[in-house]
Formats: structure tokens, C-alpha cells, sequence
């Protein structure tokens, strides 16, 4: 007698798709999961651990459902690589073609190790919290340097940071925080609660003055600035290099 052994592989896939499909689903990325609770330390922990040695990063992509970095490769300092954490697994790595901002990476590059990731939840809540709008939620994550001109040229060489992106059901929302978590400034330019905002009131440039004195500590050296009717720009030395300016930026959400 001929046994039907397509009928017992179908039946085979049938009962694992049943018992399996909690687990598979378990699997999948939950969307979001990296802005909040320990998913991003878990993360960056597991690219720490593939890499297997201290080394930098020119840039860090987070979006609702992946984690991916891009590394200097710590035996050949010249080449970037990128790597993803996707579901609990590491991919990579993989070459990245240098271009843009960043032609050197290690002017470009920051330590891996001193960007605390699990400040990632704390700052994504205060960033929507400041932001105010409708329907907040962190879109993305992105960590580089800031772009800076130099007598050398221009690029990725300044302050690094966190630029975090907030879309909302009506109005979107950019912010950014520095490598530890802490909030650098919300910017709102683009809401409804900046059109009836004037920075040139004495009030108003007085919460200037103050939050940056408090954003700058010790440093004092401000190259330029330049006032706005609803803003204000100025630049102040880079702290690792007095070479690179930073700029930053306050307005109606009092950050740069």
C-alpha cells in the first residue's frame, strides 16, 4: 500500500503552524519597542557583543521596528560598517560606501560606549511631553555628529547628538538630546503654537538668557548671533575641537 506522505507534511505544517504561531509572533518586533523599557540597551548590547571589541559609530538609525548602526570597524579604523538588530537577531557586517557627512570617519565617529541607551526611554517621553501635539508618538531615532564647517571642510564633525523625530495627527516635531539623554530643546517652529510667539519681548529674552546660561555651564564663548522675530541662533565653540562651531537655536519650545 502507497503512503501518502504529501498528506503527513501538510498535516506536519498545519500542526506547526498552530502550536507555533504564538511563538513566531513573539518573534516579530513589536512596533515601537525601542523607544521605551530596555529594548534599546538590549539591543546595543547584542551589537556590542558581535563586534566584540570597544569601537565608534558615525550614525545610529532607530525606527519602530529596527536598530541599526553604523560602526567603525576597531581592527581597520578606516571602514564603516553597518550592522542591524532586528527581532533579537544581529545581521552584519556589512561595507558602507563613505560619502556625504562623513568622508573620515574617525572625525566623524563617536564612542560607541559613552551614549547612554538607557536614557533612550526617558528622553523619548519628555521630548513628547514638551512637544504638546496631537497624537505624539517617536517616529525615529538618529545619533551623529553635528554638521560643522572647518578650515579642513565640512561635515559630520560636530556636537554628537540624538535627533529625535515626532509625528503627530496633525503637526510634526523634531527634537534632539545629547549622547546621555539628556533634552537639548524641542523645536516647534512648525506648530500652530509658535505663529503667535515674539522672541523680542523683554520676558521672552530673559527665559532666553537664562535657559542658555544653563544649557552652556562654564563655557561663556559665544562666536555669533543672530535674532529672529520667533527665534534665536547662535554658535559656540565645538568642546573636543574650538576649531568646529556647534549651532544651536532657541525659540517657543525654550531648547536649541
Amino acid at each position: 500500500m502507497k503512503k501518502n506522505h504529501s498528506g503527513v507534511f501538510a498535516l506536519a505544517f498545519i500542526v506547526f503552524a498552530v502550536l507555533g504561531c504564538s511563538g513566531i509572533k513573539n518573534m516579530l518586533p513589536k512596533k515601537g519597542q525601542y523607544f521605551e523599557g530596555d529594548a534599546a540597551q538590549m539591543a546595543a548590547q547584542a551589537i556590542k557583543d558581535k563586534i566584540g571589541k570597544p569601537f565608534k559609530v558615525t550614525e545610529i538609525f532607530i525606527d519602530e521596528d529596527e536598530f541599526r548602526v553604523h560602526a567603525q570597524d576597531p581592527n581597520k579604523p578606516k571602514n564603516i560598517d553597518e550592522y542591524k538588530y532586528v527581532a533579537g537577531f544581529v545581521t552584519g557586517p556589512t561595507p558602507v560606501q563613505l560619502g556625504g557627512m562623513v568622508d573620515d570617519p574617525e572625525k566623524s565617529s563617536f564612542a560607541f560606549d559613552n551614549i547612554d541607551f538607557n536614557a533612550v526611554p526617558k528622553f523619548c517621553k519628555e521630548a513628547i511631553d514638551r512637544a504638546g501635539i496631537e497624537g505624539g508618538k517617536i517616529y525615529r531615532l538618529t545619533f551623529q555628529r553635528g554638521f560643522a564647517l572647518t578650515d579642513e571642510g565640512a561635515g559630520a564633525l560636530g556636537a554628537p547628538r540624538w535627533l529625535i523625530e515626532i509625528n503627530g495627527a496633525r503637526e510634526n516635531v523634531t527634537a534632539a538630546a545629547d549622547p546621555k539623554g539628556k533634552l537639548l530643546g524641542v523645536d516647534l517652529s512648525r506648530t500652530s503654537k509658535a505663529a503667535d510667539y515674539k522672541l523680542l519681548e523683554e520676558t521672552e529674552l530673559q527665559k532666553a538668557q537664562t535657559s542658555i546660561k544653563d544649557y552652556l555651564g562654564d563655557r561663556r564663548e559665544i562666536i555669533d548671533m543672530v535674532f529672529y522675530d520667533k527665534s534665536f541662533m547662535f554658535k559656540v565653540p565645538n568642546a573636543e575641537n574650538p576649531k568646529v562651531s556647534d549651532d544651536y537655536k532657541y525659540d517657543k519650545s525654550r531648547g536649541q
